[in-house]
Protein backbone atom coordinates (compact mmCIF):
# COMPACT_ATOMS: atom_id res chain seq x y z
CA UNK A 1 0.00 0.00 0.00
CA UNK A 2 1.32 3.45 -0.97
CA UNK A 3 1.92 5.57 2.15
CA UNK A 4 1.80 9.37 2.22
CA UNK A 5 3.76 11.42 4.76
CA UNK A 6 4.52 15.13 5.08
CA UNK A 7 8.01 16.64 5.25
CA UNK A 8 8.75 19.17 8.02
CA UNK A 9 9.15 21.99 5.50
CA UNK A 10 5.66 21.30 4.18
CA UNK A 11 4.16 21.71 7.66
CA UNK A 12 6.03 25.00 8.06
CA UNK A 13 4.62 26.21 4.75
CA UNK A 14 1.14 25.02 5.76
CA UNK A 15 1.28 26.95 9.03
CA UNK A 16 2.49 30.14 7.32
CA UNK A 17 -0.19 29.98 4.62
CA UNK A 18 -2.87 29.39 7.26
CA UNK A 19 -1.67 32.34 9.38
CA UNK A 20 -1.71 34.52 6.27
CA UNK A 21 -5.30 33.53 5.53
CA UNK A 22 -4.32 31.61 2.38
CA UNK A 23 -6.09 28.38 3.18
CA UNK A 24 -7.25 28.06 -0.44
CA UNK A 25 -3.62 28.20 -1.63
CA UNK A 26 -2.69 25.49 0.88
CA UNK A 27 -5.50 23.20 -0.27
CA UNK A 28 -4.64 23.79 -3.93
CA UNK A 29 -0.97 23.05 -3.17
CA UNK A 30 -1.78 19.78 -1.41
CA UNK A 31 -4.08 18.64 -4.21
CA UNK A 32 -1.70 19.67 -7.00
CA UNK A 33 1.38 18.19 -5.32
CA UNK A 34 -0.41 14.89 -4.73
CA UNK A 35 -1.65 14.91 -8.33
CA UNK A 36 1.93 15.59 -9.45
CA UNK A 37 3.28 12.63 -7.51
CA UNK A 38 0.33 10.55 -8.61
CA UNK A 39 1.58 11.11 -12.14
CA UNK A 40 4.99 9.77 -11.15
CA UNK A 41 3.39 6.80 -9.40
CA UNK A 42 1.15 6.02 -12.38
CA UNK A 43 4.12 6.18 -14.74
CA UNK A 44 6.07 3.86 -12.43
CA UNK A 45 3.21 1.35 -12.25
CA UNK A 46 2.85 1.42 -16.04
CA UNK A 47 6.52 0.45 -16.30
CA UNK A 48 6.10 -2.28 -13.70
CA UNK A 49 7.71 -0.63 -10.64
CA UNK A 50 6.30 -0.80 -7.12
CA UNK A 51 6.43 2.42 -5.09
CA UNK A 52 6.07 2.36 -1.31
CA UNK A 53 5.83 5.93 -0.04
CA UNK A 54 5.28 9.58 -1.02
CA UNK A 55 6.83 12.35 1.09
CA UNK A 56 5.00 15.61 0.41
CA UNK A 57 7.21 18.72 0.26
CA UNK A 58 6.54 22.35 -0.79
CA UNK A 59 5.81 22.35 -4.53
CA UNK A 60 6.45 18.66 -4.96
CA UNK A 61 7.25 15.44 -3.21
CA UNK A 62 9.72 12.57 -3.06
CA UNK A 63 8.87 9.02 -4.13
CA UNK A 64 10.31 6.02 -2.30
CA UNK A 65 10.77 2.53 -3.66
CA UNK A 66 11.73 1.18 -7.09
CA UNK A 67 15.44 2.00 -6.69
CA UNK A 68 16.61 0.05 -9.73
CA UNK A 69 14.87 2.05 -12.44
CA UNK A 70 16.25 1.64 -15.96
CA UNK A 71 17.53 4.59 -17.96
CA UNK A 72 14.61 4.67 -20.40
CA UNK A 73 11.98 4.15 -17.72
CA UNK A 74 13.59 6.80 -15.51
CA UNK A 75 12.89 9.50 -18.09
CA UNK A 76 9.27 8.38 -18.48
CA UNK A 77 8.69 8.36 -14.72
CA UNK A 78 10.46 11.71 -14.19
CA UNK A 79 8.16 13.43 -16.68
CA UNK A 80 5.00 11.76 -15.36
CA UNK A 81 4.51 14.33 -12.58
CA UNK A 82 4.96 17.51 -14.67
CA UNK A 83 2.69 16.00 -17.32
CA UNK A 84 -0.18 15.86 -14.80
CA UNK A 85 0.32 19.52 -13.82
CA UNK A 86 0.38 20.46 -17.50
CA UNK A 87 -2.90 18.62 -18.04
CA UNK A 88 -4.47 20.46 -15.09
CA UNK A 89 -3.29 23.79 -16.52
CA UNK A 90 -4.79 22.96 -19.92
CA UNK A 91 -8.02 21.89 -18.19
CA UNK A 92 -8.26 25.22 -16.34
CA UNK A 93 -7.56 27.18 -19.53
CA UNK A 94 -10.32 25.27 -21.28
CA UNK A 95 -12.62 26.00 -18.35
CA UNK A 96 -11.85 29.72 -18.61
CA UNK A 97 -12.62 29.66 -22.31
CA UNK A 98 -15.94 27.85 -21.86
CA UNK A 99 -16.98 29.47 -18.57
CA UNK A 100 -15.16 32.83 -18.06
CA UNK A 101 -16.92 33.32 -14.72
CA UNK A 102 -14.81 30.52 -13.20
CA UNK A 103 -11.62 32.58 -13.58
CA UNK A 104 -11.96 34.16 -10.13
CA UNK A 105 -12.29 30.77 -8.40
CA UNK A 106 -9.56 28.95 -10.32
CA UNK A 107 -6.88 31.61 -10.83
CA UNK A 108 -4.92 30.58 -7.73
CA UNK A 109 -5.21 26.91 -8.70
CA UNK A 110 -3.64 27.81 -12.05
CA UNK A 111 -0.78 29.69 -10.37
CA UNK A 112 -0.06 26.77 -8.01
CA UNK A 113 0.12 24.20 -10.83
CA UNK A 114 2.20 26.49 -13.02
CA UNK A 115 4.63 27.01 -10.13
CA UNK A 116 4.91 23.26 -9.44
CA UNK A 117 5.40 22.52 -13.14
CA UNK A 118 8.11 25.13 -13.77
CA UNK A 119 9.91 24.59 -10.46
CA UNK A 120 10.13 20.82 -10.88
CA UNK A 121 11.50 21.12 -14.41
CA UNK A 122 14.53 23.06 -13.17
CA UNK A 123 17.83 21.18 -13.70
CA UNK A 124 18.38 20.96 -9.95
CA UNK A 125 18.79 17.71 -8.01
CA UNK A 126 16.52 16.06 -6.90
CA UNK A 127 13.81 17.80 -8.97
CA UNK A 128 12.24 16.15 -12.00
CA UNK A 129 14.31 18.15 -14.46
CA UNK A 130 17.47 16.77 -12.88
CA UNK A 131 16.15 13.21 -12.88
CA UNK A 132 15.28 13.52 -16.56
CA UNK A 133 18.80 14.76 -17.35
CA UNK A 134 20.30 11.90 -15.33
CA UNK A 135 18.29 9.44 -17.39
CA UNK A 136 19.61 10.99 -20.61
CA UNK A 137 23.20 11.48 -19.47
CA UNK A 138 26.00 9.23 -20.71
CA UNK A 139 28.14 10.33 -17.74
CA UNK A 140 25.68 10.23 -14.81
CA UNK A 141 28.29 10.65 -12.07
CA UNK A 142 29.57 13.92 -13.52
CA UNK A 143 26.03 15.03 -14.31
CA UNK A 144 24.88 14.32 -10.74
CA UNK A 145 27.67 16.45 -9.26
CA UNK A 146 26.73 19.35 -11.51
CA UNK A 147 23.04 19.01 -10.74
CA UNK A 148 23.72 19.00 -7.01
CA UNK A 149 25.93 22.09 -7.42
CA UNK A 150 23.11 23.81 -9.31
CA UNK A 151 20.87 23.00 -6.33
CA UNK A 152 23.24 24.78 -3.97
CA UNK A 153 23.41 27.79 -6.31
CA UNK A 154 19.61 27.91 -6.56
CA UNK A 155 19.25 27.74 -2.78
CA UNK A 156 21.62 30.72 -2.41
CA UNK A 157 19.65 32.70 -5.02
CA UNK A 158 16.38 31.91 -3.24
CA UNK A 159 17.89 32.92 0.10
CA UNK A 160 18.99 36.27 -1.34
CA UNK A 161 15.51 36.84 -2.78
CA UNK A 162 14.01 36.00 0.62
CA UNK A 163 16.25 38.54 2.35
CA UNK A 164 15.43 41.18 -0.28
CA UNK A 165 11.70 40.51 0.15
CA UNK A 166 12.04 41.39 3.84
CA UNK A 167 12.57 45.03 2.84
CA UNK A 168 9.29 45.09 0.92
CA UNK A 169 6.72 42.36 1.51
CA UNK A 170 8.44 39.37 3.04
CA UNK A 171 7.88 36.07 1.20
CA UNK A 172 8.31 33.15 3.58
CA UNK A 173 7.65 30.62 0.83
CA UNK A 174 10.88 31.57 -0.92
CA UNK A 175 12.78 31.08 2.34
CA UNK A 176 11.29 27.63 2.85
CA UNK A 177 12.16 26.64 -0.72
CA UNK A 178 15.74 27.84 -0.19
CA UNK A 179 16.08 25.56 2.84
CA UNK A 180 14.39 22.63 1.11
CA UNK A 181 16.57 22.86 -2.01
CA UNK A 182 19.76 23.17 0.04
CA UNK A 183 18.91 20.16 2.21
CA UNK A 184 18.04 18.06 -0.84
CA UNK A 185 21.24 19.01 -2.67
CA UNK A 186 23.69 18.57 0.21
CA UNK A 187 22.34 16.31 2.92
CA UNK A 188 20.97 13.29 1.07
CA UNK A 189 22.23 9.85 1.95
CA UNK A 190 24.76 8.10 -0.27
CA UNK A 191 22.05 5.67 -1.31
CA UNK A 192 19.82 8.52 -2.44
CA UNK A 193 22.68 10.23 -4.25
CA UNK A 194 23.97 7.21 -6.14
CA UNK A 195 21.03 4.91 -6.71
CA UNK A 196 20.32 6.74 -9.97
CA UNK A 197 23.89 6.17 -11.14
CA UNK A 198 23.86 2.53 -10.12
CA UNK A 199 20.62 1.83 -11.94
CA UNK A 200 21.97 3.42 -15.12
CA UNK A 201 25.28 1.53 -15.22
CA UNK A 202 24.08 -1.55 -17.17
CA UNK A 203 22.41 0.66 -19.77
CA UNK A 204 25.50 2.68 -20.72
CA UNK A 205 26.38 0.57 -23.74
CA UNK A 206 27.04 1.75 -27.26
CA UNK A 207 25.28 -0.97 -29.23
CA UNK A 208 25.94 0.85 -32.50
CA UNK A 209 29.52 -0.47 -32.28
CA UNK A 210 31.11 -3.76 -31.16
CA UNK A 211 30.82 -4.42 -27.42
CA UNK A 212 33.52 -6.58 -25.80
CA UNK A 213 32.85 -9.02 -22.98
CA UNK A 214 35.65 -9.18 -20.41
CA UNK A 215 36.42 -10.68 -17.00
CA UNK A 216 38.42 -8.61 -14.52
CA UNK A 217 40.11 -10.09 -11.44
CA UNK A 218 39.80 -7.86 -8.38
CA UNK A 219 40.85 -7.90 -4.75
CA UNK A 220 38.21 -7.90 -1.99
CA UNK A 221 40.03 -4.85 -0.57
CA UNK A 222 38.92 -2.71 -3.53
CA UNK A 223 36.02 -0.31 -3.12
CA UNK A 224 32.79 -0.19 -5.12
CA UNK A 225 33.82 3.12 -6.68
CA UNK A 226 36.98 1.51 -8.11
CA UNK A 227 34.90 -1.16 -9.85
CA UNK A 228 32.30 1.34 -11.00
CA UNK A 229 34.97 3.39 -12.77
CA UNK A 230 35.82 0.39 -14.96
CA UNK A 231 32.40 0.36 -16.60
CA UNK A 232 32.64 1.47 -20.23
CA UNK A 233 30.09 1.85 -23.06
CA UNK A 234 32.02 -0.58 -25.28
CA UNK A 235 32.46 -3.36 -22.69
CA UNK A 236 30.40 -5.80 -20.66
CA UNK A 237 32.43 -6.60 -17.58
CA UNK A 238 32.38 -9.44 -15.07
CA UNK A 239 34.33 -8.92 -11.84
CA UNK A 240 35.79 -12.05 -10.23
CA UNK A 241 36.76 -11.37 -6.62
CA UNK A 242 39.81 -13.36 -5.49
CA UNK A 243 41.66 -13.45 -2.18
CA UNK A 244 45.44 -13.18 -1.73
CA UNK A 245 45.92 -16.88 -2.44
CA UNK A 246 44.11 -16.52 -5.77
CA UNK A 247 41.01 -18.39 -4.61
CA UNK A 248 37.78 -17.19 -6.18
CA UNK A 249 35.35 -15.72 -3.65
CA UNK A 250 32.50 -14.52 -5.84
CA UNK A 251 31.66 -13.15 -9.27
CA UNK A 252 29.91 -9.82 -9.80
CA UNK A 253 28.09 -8.90 -12.99
CA UNK A 254 27.48 -5.26 -13.89
CA UNK A 255 23.86 -5.62 -12.80
CA UNK A 256 24.91 -7.05 -9.43
CA UNK A 257 27.42 -4.23 -9.03
CA UNK A 258 24.63 -1.75 -9.72
CA UNK A 259 22.53 -3.33 -6.96
CA UNK A 260 25.41 -3.11 -4.48
CA UNK A 261 26.03 0.53 -5.38
CA UNK A 262 22.38 1.29 -4.69
CA UNK A 263 22.47 -0.37 -1.26
CA UNK A 264 25.91 0.61 0.03
CA UNK A 265 28.24 3.61 0.15
CA UNK A 266 30.53 3.80 -2.86
CA UNK A 267 33.62 3.86 -0.62
CA UNK A 268 32.63 0.50 0.91
CA UNK A 269 35.13 -2.32 0.47
CA UNK A 270 33.95 -5.45 -1.29
CA UNK A 271 35.05 -7.69 1.58
CA UNK A 272 32.97 -5.67 4.07
CA UNK A 273 29.89 -5.99 1.86
CA UNK A 274 30.34 -9.72 1.42
CA UNK A 275 30.59 -10.20 5.18
CA UNK A 276 27.18 -8.60 5.79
Amino acid sequence: MLKIRFHTTFWILAILLTLQGKLDTLLFTIFSALAHEGGHAAAAYIKGYQLTEITLMPYGAVLHGADAISKKDGLFIALGGPAVNLCLIILVLALWWLFPATYTFTEQFMHVNLSILLFNLLPVYPLDGARALLSLSKKPMRTLKRLKLSGIVLSVILLVLFIVSAFFKINYTIGILAVMVYISATMGTDKENYKHIASLVPGLKNWTAPVVSEKILVSPNLRLMQLLRQIKPDKILTFEVRDESGKSITVLSESRLAELCAKHKLNSKIKDILQQ
